[in-house]
Parts: structure tokens; sequence; C-alpha cells
């Protein structure tokens, strides 16, 4: 099975899991399969998304991202899910973006990105995690948030989530300015070497479409 069909029938597998108190989600009503599409339906949130588009970089000027953070926190907290749940390994990643994208870093971004390959994932802490948790994948309802697109859920360190949300919901230099700010639970550690990973992969990306005229008003 190729790897678009199996996302989405991980979203279906995850929407199953994902009835719970501690978070909110959209309920699965129901999916379509044939061979060349699956389509899941869900049910309708009457909010608004914190974000436009992937590349934004920024959330709605009304909402705080301390209360987010919040929400990221008891994703983690989830204990059921598919068996055949897929965990992240840091050094593994970051190996497979390092040998596309070393050629565009500088000698000293080169030698350093490659001295961590593996020591990243030491004595880390793995838990259940969205993947993809920029701002357009979380409606806010009234005073809620209803995370969606669990397409790319599985097992990853306790700050994965977190790191990507600050990433993408601002100006990245100015978010990893405040990673400092955030409250004692999170290892700061843990962020940055999630962080080196987040963006050794979207410079993985950019390199795969930066040729491709379609693709100039995403990069």
């Amino acid at each position: 099975m190729g790897e678009g069909r199996k996302l989405p029938l991980n979203e279906v597998s995850f929407y199953k899991f994902l009835c719970s108190d501690i978070l909110y989600t959209p309920k699965l009503v129901d999916y379509f399969q044939n061979e060349r599409y699956i389509v899941l339906i869900l049910e309708r949130i009457a909010g608004s998304a914190l974000g436009a588009c992937r590349n934004d970089f920024t959330i709605q000027q009304n909402i705080d991202s301390k209360d987010i953070l919040k929400e990221i926190k008891k994703i983690g907290k989830l204990k059921e899910y598919p068996e055949d749940i897929n965990v992240l390994n840091r050094d593994s990643k970051l190996e497979k973006y390092f040998q596309v994208i070393y050629k565009e870093l500088d000698t000293k971004t080169r030698q350093n990105t490659e001295r961590l390959i593996g020591t990243l994932n030491q004595n880390v802490k793995l838990v259940f995690s969205h993947g993809d948790l920029i701002p357009p994948n979380i409606i806010k309802k009234g005073e809620l948030y209803y995370i969606i697109d669990w397409e790319w859920a599985g097992l990853r360190p306790d700050s994965y989530d977190t790191a990507l949300f600050m990433l993408f919901s601002g100006s990245p230099l100015q978010r990893l300015s405040q990673f400092d700010k955030l409250d004692s639970c999170r290892d700061r550690l843990e962020l940055y070497r999630d962080v080196i990973l987040i963006a050794s992969r979207e410079i993985k990306n950019w390199l795969e479409v930066k040729d491709f005229p379609v693709q100039k008003k995403y990069i």
C-alpha cells in the first residue's frame, strides 16, 4: 500500500482511540475507501482554525499560546492507541535527512549536525503524539480547542508536539527565544533536539519542491 493511502487509514484507526475526556477531537462519523481514494467523514466543528495554511507562521491574534500548550500536553496523556503505531527514532530520522541536506549547510552547521547523529534519542521519554500540530490543525470553538488531522500520529518524544507548534505559530527564530520561558515541566534540551530534527526535515522538504513553480507559494 502506498504512503498516500496508508496515512488516511492510520487516521481512521486513531480516531477510534481518540474518544477521551482528556482531549477534544471531532468524532469519526464514517469513512469510505476504494482502490484510489479514502474519504473520512468527521463531525463538523463550528469554529475557526488557528491558522490558514501550513507556512503562515502565525496564529489568530486573540489566541494565548499558553492555553494551547496546556492542550498539547494532554495529548501525551493518552494511553490507548493501535498496537502497530509508528515510533519515532530521532537519530535515524536525522541521519536520513542529513544525507539529503548536508550539501546545503555551511561547514560549521554541517559538522555540528553530523556530530549530533546518535545522540538525540538517548534516554528519551516517548508518548502519544499528534505529529503535525500546526495552527491549521487546531480549531477554536468558544473556549475549547479541537485537534484534527491525526494521520501522522505516533509515539514521539514528550517535547515534539510542543516544539512543532511553537515553530509554526510565529517567526521560528522568535519562537526559539521563547523556549526558556516555557514552564518547567518541559525539558528544554529535548525541545531543542526536536527543533534540530524538524528544521532538518523542513530543509529536506524545501529541497524536494523548490524547483517546481507550482509549489513556490508554499515555500
